[in-house]
């Protein structure tokens, strides 16, 4: 996961110097963000609260379902909820600032709590995926960057970092 957020001059202070291996490199990372995303688009796809089939049933739970009208007007459904701004629930119909941000407060836990159970669930299919590579040893003669990076990653995710 951590490479994912590295820049140019994150590789180049990895000690990647020469300049085709600092394309590889950058492009090594531009490919793990895409995978990133298209893991995180998966998670999200999957994940349902199994006590929370549906919007009625969310907003219930959290006190909000006066306001199921509201949402089944304007097709709020799990895809769009995490999205919704202050400003789309103020369009949305509640104009109210107290009702507002007592929505949008409801909204941003259960956005943080998927995210932070998505993460989890993408680190532990990472962490499948690299474990048969995990038991060999590692080389000292590696030549191609993502073999380097790959063996950094498995460095820096067994000393908890």
């Amino acid at each position: 996961m951590d490479l994912t957020g590295l820049t140019e001059k994150d590789v180049r202070g990895l000690g990647v110097n020469k300049e085709a291996d600092v394309r590889r490199a950058t492009a090594l990372v531009q490919r793990l963000q895409q995978e990133h995303r298209t893991m995180s688009l998966e998670m999200d796809a999957l994940y349902i609260d199994p006590d929370e089939m549906d919007i009625k049933t969310w907003l219930e739970k959290r006190g909000l379902g006066e306001y199921l009208k509201i949402f089944e007007k304007h097709r709020v459904d799990f895809e769009v909820l995490g999205d919704l701004t202050y400003d789309d629930i103020k369009e949305m119909g509640v104009g109210e600032i107290g009702p507002r941000r007592k929505i949008f407060r409801a909204i941003s836990v259960w956005r943080d709590e998927r995210n932070a159970k998505k993460t989890d669930a993408i680190i532990s299919r990472m962490q499948l995926l690299n474990a048969p590579q995990a038991a060999q040893p590692p080389s000292h003669s590696l030549g191609d960057v993502a073999q380097r990076l790959t063996h950094l990653r498995q460095s820096l995710s067994f000393k908890g970092v």
